[in-house]
This record gives C-alpha cells, structure tokens and sequence, in this order.
C-alpha cells in the first residue's frame, strides 16, 4: 500500500519542480528497488523451500541495488553539473548514459545471483537441536528447524554483504561531496538520512546472520527469518517515508513546472 501510494503520488505530481530536480524515472527506478525489498520480507516470513529460498536472495540483492544504484549515478551526475557551472562552463548530461550506467551495473549484479544460483543456491538446509523437553520414551527431544543457506560456503552471502555495505559508502561519499549544490537540488539531508538507516539495518542483519542460530536456539531458523523480515520490511518503509514524504509536501505546495525550464539534463 505505501508502494502504491507513493508511486502514484509520484506519477501525479511528476510536472511539479521538486519531483522534475528529483528526476521521476529515477525515483520510479528507487521504488521498484524498494518494493523487491519489501517482497524479499514477504518470502522471509514465509516457510522455507528451495524455490523461496533463491528468491529471497533475488529479490533482497536486486531490490537494494535498484533502489541505490539510480541514486549513486544520479547524485554523482549532479555534483559534475554544478562543479562544471561553477567553473562557468556549459555542460550537457545525457540521460541515456546514465540509464546504461544503471543498466550495466545491474547486469552485473544479476550475473552475480546466476552464479550463485548456479553454483551453490541456497536451499532450504535442516537442523537438528536438542531440547530438555522428555518424550514418550524417557529420551530427549529433538527438534527440527529449517533455514536458507548454501550448502558448501557461505562465501556468496558474506560477499553480497560486502557488496552492499560498499554501495552504502558511495552513496555516503555522493552525498557528502553534494552538500553545496544548490538547495533545489541537494538530497544530501535526505540521502544521509536514508543511509543511516540502511546502515542501521544493515548492521541488524549482519548480527543476525552470524549470531541468529547461537543466540536462539530453539526453532531458530524460522524465528531469524521472521525478524529478517521485519528488518526488511520496516528498512524499505523507513527509507520510503525519509526519501518520498518531504518532496510530497512540497510538490503539494507547487504549481505545474515550466518545461522549458528543464535543461540541465539533455533527455536524448
């Protein structure tokens, strides 16, 4: 629901000069990244199988990295812009290049899941804890708990961590170095605010992934994806409510934008 209300906020006020210097295909690209994360907590709340298993991987890598991305290459576009009219020279940004700046990370990132996939999926893995509770029998009982995880290594998660955690260091880097552009531009308060969050997140998780099984012992694996889920879930609407709700409330505020003032970024 806050997906679609914010895509459809976006479409209506797409004329209006907050969301023309925000750059509408870009925050279209930024909620599409932010739904895959919202569908990655879905899957986590749900039980494990081979098949839910990829797509949390899928939809939880491709998500931040549709939602960051468009971001990094959008900020970094900006920064050259002013920093070249400050030098008091004309320059034309073409929209199509950084669309394939977009496009080729992607790609790679996508060839990164294939492989992944391929070589060591992760699956839905079992394991076996022993309780106090007694059975029947005067014996022990044994409990059952199912996660997700590669069965040989866990190289291909710890190696998307560190893929993201360093998506989250370019963009803080972008955002610092934008902190004199023109304030009709400037996302920095609201990028920093974002990363915080992300960062924040993204540290829950890491605790969680290396720490779930052995601080919770029984029926760990469904209690650590159900609160992955949860950290999914309110990381997207956070991020959601930090980067959309401020352009929302001036977009309310404005008139129709001149189009014929767009022309800082060439649309070829």
């Amino acid at each position: 629901r806050t997906w679609t209300m914010c895509f459809g906020l976006t479409w209506h006020w797409k004329q209006r000069q907050v969301i023309v210097y925000a750059q509408p295909e870009f925050l279209y690209l930024v909620l599409m990244g932010l739904s895959l994360v919202a569908i990655s907590a879905i899957l986590h709340a749900t039980p494990p199988s081979n098949g839910t298993c990829i797509a949390r991987t899928w939809t939880k890598i491709l998500g931040y990295s549709m939602e960051l991305v468009p971001l990094i290459v959008k900020v970094n576009a900006i920064n050259y812009l002013f920093n070249q009219a400050m030098r008091n020279r004309r320059v034309t940004i073409d929209k199509k290049k950084l669309y394939r700046t977009v496009a080729a990370v992607m790609v790679c990132v996508v060839v990164y899941v294939i492989l992944w996939t391929a070589i060591d999926p992760p699956t839905k893995q079992a394991k076996t804890v022993l309780t106090n509770a007694v059975n029947d029998g005067g014996g022990s009982t044994v409990q059952m708990s199912y996660s997700c995880a590669s069965s040989d290594s866990p190289f291909w998660s710890i190696a998307a961590m560190v893929y993201l955690m360093v998506l989250l260091l370019t963009a803080t880097v972008m955002a610092t170095q934008s902190r004199n552009v023109d304030a009709s531009f400037n996302e920095t308060k609201y990028l920093a605010a974002m990363i915080y969050s992300h960062f924040l997140f993204m540290l829950l998780r890491v605790l969680l992934f290396f720490f779930g099984d052995k601080v919770i012992k029984i029926n760990s694996g469904a209690v650590v994806a159900g609160v992955m889920s949860l950290f999914l879930s309110l990381d997207a609407m956070i991020c959601m409510g930090i980067y959309f709700y401020p352009k929302f409330r001036h977009a309310r505020n404005q008139s129709t934008y001149s189009m014929s003032a767009r022309g800082t970024i060439d649309r070829r």
